[in-house]
């Protein structure tokens, strides 16, 4: 199987019938894709376009960052005939049900893959369908509570990232957050004030981080964010900023007036050569050197090399 970096992706002109191309009629029976493998196994997309691309690209209408997926692997062409997948000349090629394609016609319940580990189900869903579905996957990836991913779903958006960013690893930085003090306030105020703190706390990070961000629920008062696309100064910054609005927002809830703050651990993905269990070791011990040395400040790499040495 080969991989991303030997991507062979091209432009290729697809004739198709224009006559017999338009939209499906209103309230009828849509495609759709559903995801059957992998952490966004669930997810589900409406070919609700004549075109659909696939692949890695961040120009694609559904994108899957998977080395083995091509930056355009394949396009879906919807008809009145039905819809049609072309494979564009991908890598690791196009199946349906196990057999390689290089275009063909689909079938209720085909199952199409790519690149060899993504797999998709083919059927056409109405609406009710479609917002069943999409509620069902809703709920398995994110936190009840806080409504942010659960940890499940962020290890795996992070080792897709890592896994396709090799070239950028020094791009991508983890944070770990977690509450100063929050046994405390369980203990003194109980359960429902300290729901009530973690759900106030999820909505101000929600707040600082910026579209591509990627934020979950590690476990109790402990959250994951995975920034993108960001130099480790600019991550230093943000990090600063989610601390510096925590402690500058008091919660009050029931007559109480309760205040808050963060420690923040920082690392770099290129620190951990590409390894998600490292890169969360080492945002971990820094988070807990934050909390050695006073609690509620961020902890990073320092400009000399010596990891955890340094926080602000």
């Amino acid at each position: 199987m080969v991989g991303s970096n030997d991507d062979t992706t091209g432009d290729l002109t697809i004739q198709v019938d224009w006559d017999k191309r338009g939209p499906f009629e209103d309230g009828g029976a849509r495609p759709s894709l559903t995801v059957l493998t992998g952490y966004d196994a669930g997810r589900i997309h409406v070919l609700d376009s004549l075109e659909t691309l696939v692949g890695r690209a961040d120009e694609c209408d559904i994108q899957m960052l998977e080395p083995t997926v091509s930056r355009k692997h394949a396009r879906f062409i919807a008809t009145s005939d039905g819809v049609e997948v072309f494979d564009l000349r991908s890598s690791n090629g196009v199946t349906i049900n196990g057999h390689r394609i290089q275009r063909q016609w689909l079938k209720e319940q085909d199952v199409v893959g790519l690149g060899g580990k993504i797999t998709f189900k083919f059927a056409y869903v109405t609406e009710s369908d479609f917002r069943y579905q999409e509620q069902l996957f809703d709920n398995a990836v994110h936190d009840s509570l806080t409504r942010l991913y659960n940890k499940r779903y962020f290890l795996g958006v992070l080792g897709q990232y890592l896994l396709t960013g090799r070239k950028k690893l020094d791009s991508l930085t983890l944070l770990m957050l977690d509450l100063d003090h929050f046994k405390a306030i369980n203990d003194t105020h109980g359960h429902q004030v300290g729901d009530a703190v973690l759900r106030h706390v999820s909505t101000l990070i929600r707040q600082e981080s910026r579209n591509n961000d990627t934020i979950g629920r590690y476990g109790g008062e402990e959250f994951i964010m995975l920034l993108a696309d960001v130099d480790p100064e600019s991550a230093v910054r943000i990090a600063e900023r989610i601390r510096k609005t925590i402690h500058q927002h008091t919660l009050s809830i029931n007559n109480l007036h309760v205040k808050l703050t963060v420690s923040i651990g920082l690392a770099s993905a290129a620190e951990a050569e590409g390894s998600p269990d490292q890169l969360i070791a080492i945002a971990d011990e820094r988070l807990y050197i934050a909390k050695r040395r006073g609690r509620n400040r961020v902890c990073f790499a320092s400009d000399n090399g010596e990891a955890n040495s340094a926080c602000k």
